[in-house]
């Protein structure tokens, strides 16, 4: 994850911004996080009928800074749907070659393997690493108020849940594999080689670099949501984070 995006998540400090600042603030959060697709616009209609929205209708986010800042809502599906569209559209395709795999043609299964070399594994832990962290932080929102009440709550409470399951999970399996770093094959490098990009190996404990940065980001966005009410313990956390990273 970059400087830039790490930067970003600063908009969320608890401070009043003046009405043109927080507009562009908003765009270009959208931009860094790819949160592209304007889902908040058609994702809730396409998933709920129009007769059971009353509940959704009165929605808001946990205070008004989140709310200027795009997290205008307690629901993960509302704030981050492209997030969500992402996840659901690559795992399908993800499917689709594990499908492939069954097929007898050499054709196929050749553009299977030079497509999938980087799709199935690079391509995947660099879309988890740059999405992860807006997903935690929209789960931690909405694991406040989880509900089952209709499809869009059922949908938003199960992908909260999941992301607290899938997170640790990620994490101690990118630990696992950069402990036998070394014992892996060429190919098996090759193919997971986004886990150290732009990382000087040399020194044993860099190869941890990424995953140092991915715990900085949950640690963040943690001291965000929680100290949410008071935006010196805010400033003063995030200092802090600062100056030990």
């Amino acid at each position: 994850m970059s400087d830039i995006s790490f930067m970003t998540i600063n908009m969320f400090i608890s401070m009043p911004v003046p009405g043109i600042a927080s507009l562009l603030q908003q765009v270009f959060i959208k931009i860094i996080y790819k949160d592209i697709l304007y889902t908040e616009l058609w994702l809730p209609q396409v998933l709920e009928k129009k007769g059971n929205k009353n509940e959704t209708d009165d929605d808001n986010g946990i205070n008004e800074f989140f709310e200027n800042n795009g997290f205008d809502s307690m629901l993960i599906i509302n704030n981050v749907g492209s997030s969500c569209v992402y996840a659901v559209v690559y795992s399908s395709v993800l499917a689709i070659f594990q499908i492939m795999k069954l097929i007898k043609s050499s054709k196929l299964n050749n553009f299977r393997e030079k497509a999938g070399k980087h799709l199935e594994w690079n391509f995947t832990i660099s879309l988890t690493l740059d999405q992860l962290p807006l997903l935690i932080l929209a789960a931690l929102i909405n694991i406040m108020e989880l509900k089952f009440s209709n499809l869009i709550n059922i949908v938003s409470s199960l992908m909260t849940i999941c992301v607290f399951l899938v997170t640790p999970v990620f994490i101690f399996a990118i630990i696992k594999f950069l402990r036998n770093y070394e014992s892996h094959s060429e190919k098996e490098l090759e193919k997971t080689s986004a886990i150290v990009n732009d990382i000087n190996l040399k020194q044993n404990y860099a190869k941890y670099w990424h995953i140092v940065q991915f715990l900085r980001w949950n640690i963040v966005i943690i001291i965000l949501v929680v100290f949410r009410v008071n935006y010196i313990v805010q400033i003063f956390s995030l200092i802090f984070m600062s100056l030990l990273t």
